[in-house]
């Protein structure tokens, strides 16, 4: 799947910053690719409404494919090639070799009763990504395999757990992660 690397653009708010996001999608949209951003909300208190204030990005060039979390937590859009309308529920490759081994947070975090896990890997390795319980015993393996570079987001559901703390851990060519999410019912 041919990827586009584009810098993160700034947001400050406004019809300048939304006019320029809105070019960055269309430019990858045109190219074929994919794009994710991460995105940290600005939350502006608007004193005359004694209410704060954010935007979203739903009706940029009418894309449908974007998605948008809510105010307070990172928000993640995802446009994927025409042909891939929709957030894959398997684990998918979402652009090419990073520079590092890193696992991300959990996203939603609490979350019930799914939530996506996001990792890097910096060369081709043999890797499991593995749940387990408080306790320290394993209660699920998303990923046993051998995988290539790249940047990967899989899907857990918990439906089957009880509500709780759980720990992911990612391993790979002798690198190491554990990162704690929470499940809530």
């Amino acid at each position: 799947m041919p990827t586009v690397e584009l810098g993160a653009p700034s947001w400050g708010g406004g019809d300048t910053s939304l006019t320029s996001l809105d070019n960055l999608f269309d430019t990858v949209a045109a190219k074929g690719g994919v794009y994710h951003l991460m995105w940290h909300p600005q939350v502006i208190y608007d004193d005359r409404n004694k209410s704060y204030l954010s935007s979203h990005l739903s009706h940029i060039s009418g894309h449908r494919d974007i998605w948008y979390a809510n105010l307070g937590v990172v928000y993640l859009y995802h446009m994927l090639q025409a042909e891939n309308s929709s957030p894959l529920d398997a684990v998918a490759e979402v652009k090419g070799a990073p520079g590092s081994f890193a696992l991300l947070q959990n996203y939603p975090n609490p979350f019930n009763p799914t939530t996506k896990i996001s990792y890097q890997l910096s060369a081709s390795s043999n890797v499991t990504l593995t749940i387990y319980d408080v306790l320290g015993r394993e209660v699920a393996t998303l990923v046993d395999g051998a995988m290539r570079p790249g940047s990967y987001e899989i899907q857990f559901d918990g439906s089957r757990f009880g509500s709780g703390v759980y720990f992911y851990r990612l391993m790979a060519g002798g690198n190491v992660i554990t990162k704690k999410m929470v499940l809530v019912k």
